[in-house]
């Protein structure tokens, strides 16, 4: 035999490596035919296909910069998603707005400029008095060095948490440069005449004195209930807009929301379960006097609570060890794909509950005898992710999951049925592994049960008590309105004193109560209302209030005898109030303010001025999300990929 191998040994080599080639062959030629995800195509814009990479990378270029520059992203260029910002900036890059890399690193210091002074024109404390702030380089530059110092210090930090290395954060940077000097140039296109200037600064700069008195709905005599038509029309108007958005600030579209179930671990249980030896107290003493430098006595308070924080750490520790095996040996065996797992037809019966983890842990615990961990199962209803920001214990807890920093909330929306995406790896009937931790030190786990997206209603009945009471205001406010004629001759007659009056009512005592409250001294400009009196601060009042000065002439004094010709009465539809007012002074523009009038003021009443006259035109602002989809042919190839699941009962 020995023979017969020596003497075709190269035939038998010739022939082996020739499978071998084969098969690499083969393998390597089907490994080629495996479709790369990068090159999918997701979406079309002006003809072209927009394949998967490029969304993607604008997906976290989006989200490095809201976490850099959110005022910027939000306000200034008023981005709404990661796809809006795509077109964005690539209908910055190909008008020629976007520089080189270089130019990105460059933006820091204006950039800074620019969060600087939105921090400032958002900060309730300076209403009013923004403007003179914003030209004031005392007042601004320290503001603006520290702002660069922080956005120096952390951009490489947000750079990382989403996965951009330092060149393609500057090429983000190089983008949004772009598409400010894109939108800068639309909106400083229009030129004002000197004539107009000055009208216009008269209008926005003149500061006037007002009393006021509002009229709640509630205050309208004489409103009939509403009927079950009057309920269903409103419903049907506002079922599909947010609360706070509509109109009167109606508005029943159901936030995202959740069923949850969570276990706790209180790090005062762990603590009150410690039972030290008295023996190692000494000890830990002598061998620790650099710390506890008193004599034993005074300090044998301090060597235990140090002692029961170290077992603590290490108790909680072990009871997060007992947990993650608990949830990978109910979970290890699932189907994966993109991380999501798929669950089985009868995962509800297999999945680890709350309850059976926690007995797991107080019996597997070893250090001590271990407390139970509180497990709360908030199943009866859907709660809004958005009310976990202050509901119990959730409210304060935080956790850190590779580049993902949250609270609870922010946690919840994460939720692969709410975000379609797996940055975290949370997802429906699947215990989370990742302990959020509060101040005191305690750990919750969570496990999401159910969830549901935003959505409107399906009926009328999900969301009725909401509806009665809206439709209750509504028609007390318009009440109010119909009868805001009487109310002016009232307060022209009697005063505001007069109308708050109308409204006391007769206690059980004889004496009155429910008399309305009149502010005074209010100020405020065709821009800026007064921050002591938010319910008066909306554009539509200061419009009438600057529209009545203007038509009195700024000549006109404050008298006795003008009083009725100063008052006026002005619908408050997010208030559903009636606001009656008396202008009682005001300070018109002096030569000094326009000498003083700065180049950037007078540019942004021209860009205001360009706005009024597209919403007049109802012309949509042309950097709008929805704007720029039409002008690009934006359209989206694909939905979403979606794991099926059963999601698990209650």
């Amino acid at each position: 035999m020995m023979k017969f191998l020596r003497k075709y040994n190269k035939w038998f080599l010739v022939v082996g490596g020739s499978l071998l080639l084969v098969t690499w062959l083969g393998s390597g030629t089907a490994s080629q035919f495996q479709p790369d995800p990068g090159k999918r195509i997701v979406a079309t814009a002006q003809g072209q296909k927009i394949r998967a990479s490029e969304m993607g990378h604008s997906e976290l270029e989006h989200r490095a910069l809201m976490d850099y520059a959110g005022n910027t992203m939000r306000v200034q260029v008023g981005i709404e998603n990661a796809a809006h910002w795509f077109l964005l900036s690539r209908e910055a890059d190909n008008a020629g707005f976007v520089g080189e890399v270089g130019d990105g690193a460059a933006f820091v210091p204006e950039l800074a400029r620019l969060e600087a002074q939105m921090e400032l024109y958002s900060n309730p404390q300076f209403r009013g008095f923004a403007d003179q702030l914003a030209n004031s380089p005392q007042f601004m530059q320290p503001r603006i060095t520290q702002m660069e110092e922080n956005l120096t210090k952390f951009k490489g930090m947000i750079a990382g948490r989403s996965n951009l290395n330092e060149t393609q954060m500057n090429e983000a940077l190089a983008k949004l440069r772009g598409v400010l000097r894109m939108i800068n140039t639309y909106s400083r296109a229009a030129r004002m005449s000197d004539a107009h200037l000055v009208e216009e600064v008269m209008k926005f700069r003149t500061r006037v004195s007002v009393d006021g008195v509002i009229i709640p709905w509630d205050s309208a005599p004489g409103v009939a209930e509403p009927t079950e038509e009057k309920l269903l029309e409103l419903f049907e108007a506002y079922k599909n807009v947010r609360a706070g958005e509509g109109e009167f600030g109606f508005g029943y579209k159901l936030q995202p929301r959740v069923k949850i179930a969570y276990l706790t671990i209180s790090k005062a249980d762990v603590l009150a379960a410690i039972a030290l030896d008295p023996v190692a107290v000494n000890k830990h003493w002598q061998q620790n006097r650099a710390t506890f430098a008193s004599e034993f006595a005074a300090e044998k308070m301090n060597v235990e609570n140090a002692l029961r924080e170290r077992e603590a750490t290490e108790v909680m520790a072990e009871a997060d060890r007992v947990y993650r095996a608990k949830v990978k040996v109910a979970t290890r065996r699932l189907e994966t794909n993109a991380g999501v797992k798929k669950l089985p037809a009868d995962w509800e019966t297999q999945r680890p509950k709350m309850e059976d983890i926690a007995k797991a842990i107080q019996a597997e615990v070893t250090r001590i005898t271990m407390p139970l961990p509180k497990v709360e199962v908030l199943a009866s209803k859907y709660t809004p992710v958005a009310d976990f920001q202050s509901m119990g214990d959730l409210a304060f807890a935080q956790v850190r999951s590779g580049t993902f920093e949250g609270t609870t909330d922010q946690l919840l929306s994460q939720t692969y049925e709410l975000s379609k995406t797996n940055t975290v790896g949370l997802q429906v009937g699947v215990p989370f592994e990742v302990p959020l931790t509060d101040t005191d030190g305690d750990k919750f786990y969570i496990t999401v049960l159910d969830a549901k997206t935003e959505n409107a209603p399906d009926t009328i009945d999900e969301v009725r008590g909401q509806v009665l009471v809206d439709a209750r205001k509504l028609a007390g406010f318009e009440k109010l309105k119909a009868e805001s004629s009487t109310y002016l001759v009232t307060a022209a007659s009697d005063g505001l004193e007069g109308i708050a009056n109308l409204f006391a009512k007769v206690d059980t005592t004889g004496g009155t109560n429910g008399a309305l409250t009149i502010d005074r001294r209010m100020i405020m400009s065709k821009m800026t209302g007064d921050q002591a009196y938010p319910r008066y601060d909306t554009q539509a009042l200061r419009d009438e209030v600057m529209s009545h000065v203007m038509a009195l002439g700024l000549t006109t004094k404050a008298t006795p005898d003008n009083f009725a010709q100063r008052v006026l009465t002005v619908p408050l539809p997010a208030e559903q109030g009636l606001a009656v007012l008396a202008i009682t002074g005001y300070t018109p523009v002096s030569v000094e303010d326009m000498r003083t009038l700065s180049l950037q003021a007078a540019n942004n009443l021209a860009s205001r001025e360009l706005i009024d006259v597209m919403r007049e035109n109802k012309q949509d602002n042309p950097y709008s999300f929805a704007a720029i989809k039409e002008r690009m042919a934006y359209a989206d190839t694909e939905k979403p990929t979606e794991v099926t699941a059963d999601k698990p009962q209650g």
